[in-house]
Order: C-alpha cells, then sequence, then structure tokens
C-alpha cells in the first residue's frame, strides 16, 4: 500500500534548514581543521570499509586526552555515537562544536572520557534504502558498531554504548536505540524529526513547514511514499511496541519555536512513552532548529548522559514537560 503524496518528503527535506537555516548572507564558519586544532583529544577523519555499503563510509572519530597516554595503555572507554543531519556529514560535529561541548563538559561536570563516533549518513535518514542497496540502517549495526569496538578500546557493552541525534540525526538515534535496546543503555536527541504515520495527522504547523521537494531523500521511502516502509522505521510506530522492560534511557527535547514543529512530535513522543510506563525525560524550551538551538541544549543532554552512565538507567526521573 503507497500513499499518494509527496508531503512527507517536503517535510523531511525542510531539514535540509533544520541544521542549516539557509540565511541569505552567511558567516563564516570555522573549518573542520580549524576547530580540531582547538581539542585537547584528537578528532580524525576516516573510512570505515563496507561488505554491504557500496563503498567504504566516513566517519570522524575522537579520542580523549588521557587515550594515548602508556599509563591507560589498558583503559577502556564508553563510546558516544553521534549522527547528524539532512545535509551535513560526520566533520559538523567537531565543526559546530559539539566535541567542545564534551570537552567541556568532561572538564566542568564530570563527565566521562569517551570515545565519539561520528558516521557519514548522506541523506539516509540512517535507513536501508528501498532498493537495499543502501542497506545503511544494517550497515550501521552489522559494521559500524563492530569496528567502532575493533578499532578502539571501547567498554563494548550495552551500558557503555550511547546514542546521540539532531533532526534527522535525532530519527536515526531513536530509530536504531527503539529497534535494538539490547545494544544501547541511552538515547539522548534534540529536535528529533518525529512525524505522524499520517499526513492527515500533522499539525497545521507542520504542514506548513513544507518548504521545498528534495527527491534525495526518494530512495529511502518511495516515490510516492511507502506506506509500509514509512511506518516501519518510524520511531513513533516502534515505541508503541518497545518492549518497557527492555527499553534504553530516553531524552528527548526541542525547541518551542521549531520551525518544522517538531516540538509537537517530541510531546506525542514523550506522551506515547509516559503512557506505556517508559522512564525518558522530555523536555520543550525556548528556541528554534539547528545548532544554534544545540549551543544551549546539547550540554543539558550532555549533563543527563553523565547521569546514565555514572548511576545506571533504572535510577533516572521519569518527566515530561
Amino acid at each position: 500500500m503507497r500513499i499518494g503524496f509527496f508531503g512527507l518528503i517536503l517535510v523531511l527535506a525542510s531539514l535540509a534548514c533544520g541544521q542549516e537555516s539557509r540565511p541569505t548572507s552567511r558567516p563564516q564558519r570555522t573549518s573542520f581543521d580549524q576547530a580540531a586544532k582547538k581539542l585537547k583529544g584528537t578528532a580524525t577523519r576516516t573510512t570505515i570499509p563496507s561488505k554491504l555499503m557500496p563503498k567504504p563510509v566516513g566517519v570522524v572519530t575522537y579520542v580523549p586526552p588521557s587515550y594515548g597516554l602508556a599509563v591507560n595503555a589498558n583503559k577502556r572507554y564508553p563510546v558516544m555515537f553521534f549522527l547528524h543531519g539532512l545535509f551535513e556529514n560526520a566533520d559538523r560535529w567537531v565543526q559546530r562544536g559539539g566535541a567542545s561541548m564534551l570537552e567541556t563538559a568532561v572538564a566542568t561536570d564530570g563527565f566521562p572520557e569517551c570515545i565519539v563516533i561520528a558516521p557519514d549518513a548522506g541523506m539516509s535518514f540512517y535507513c536501508d534504502s528501498m532498493d537495499s542497496k543502501r542497506p545503511y540502517s544494517r550497515w550501521f549495526i552489522d559494521e559500524c558498531l563492530p569496528w567502532a569496538d575493533q578499532n578502539f578500546r571501547t567498554l563494548a557493552n550495552r551500558e557503555s554504548r550511547v546514542l546521540v541525534g539532531s533532526s534527522m540525526g535525532g530519527f536515526g538515534a531513536l530509530h536504531f536505540a527503539f529497534m535494538r535496546p539490547d545494544l544501547f543503555a541511552a538515547v539522548a536527541v534534540h529536535s528529533a524529526a518525529i512525524l505522524p504515520d499520517k499526513v492527515d495527522d500533522w499539525s497545521d504547523r507542520a504542514k506548513r513547514a513544507m518548504g521545498f521537494l528534495a527527491t534525495e531523500v526518494a530512495d529511502v521511502f518511495g516515490d510516492p511514499i511507502d506506506a509500509a516502509k514509512w511506518k516501519s522505521v518510524n520511531p513513533l510506530h516502534l515505541a508503541a511496541s518497545l518492549d518497557p522492560s527492555k527499553a534504553p534511557a530516553i531524552y528527548l527535547d526541542c525547541g518551542a519555536q521549531d520551525r518544522y514543529a517538531f516540538d509537537d512530535g517530541c510531546r506525542t513522543l514523550g506522551k506515547l512513552l509516559e503512557d506505556r510506563r517508559i522512564p525518558r525525560t522530555c523536555e520543550i524550551r525556548p528556541g528554534n532548529h539547528g545548532w544554534d538551538y544545540l549551543k544551549d541544549a546539547h550540554p543539558i543532554a550532555l549533563r543527563w548522559i553523565k547521569d546514565v552512565l555514572s548511576r545506571g538507567t533504572k535510577s533516572l526521573p521519569r518527566t515530561t514537560r
């Protein structure tokens, strides 16, 4: 069964502006190399060989300053996977300040030093393509996670593995966390691209957010949209069948002025989890969308992740605001 409309593609494609506001004039931004040089830890571009994807997948890795010290040769670290937004790539976590926010959290908030893996996802929404030629979801679980554990001194267990994502990356992080809760202790997302299964259920704000058509995502969801495919990967659908006893710790936030109305989706998912008695923290804060919002919201999420890693998932509060 297929839905004969382009609406979903329009909204999803408009996420390009979710991370890039596309002003007519844009200030000069720090390059990856410039930003990486300012870090105490080491951020590196590399690729992950793949038997599933058509070519090796780009990835940015980060190790803390203590990682290379001889005294820590046998020390293992928790690992955080950061998933970027549409029309971005793995560089953005370093370029836009995510890495420096992490180092500030380590220095001032007692955040544990960790390894970070930020893979390139293109416009995949972290899902397998319709023709299965680019099975990104399978690649992430079957190749990216094992690669991280094989190439870095990770604490290769669920309790030390965290997913973080923004916008399209928030969609992907929730998708992976709900699909494979056995692999991740926690998921923390900002402005996640959460929409109902049916366009008729979208708010008027969400419909007004349809800014332009990007056929680049048609190979992921179909053209017209394949209803079964969309539902199968939709975090709202996955959350409805998530076993509460196996759920990871869940953190959601979104700006109250989010230009794509994803605050509606954040509230909807928060309420769904609340009704199912699944522990979660759901926050709606002042702000719009993208990295200007993350500069205030992400440090709060890092403090929450610190609690997950230090106290475990069972003692987390259940809050919705």
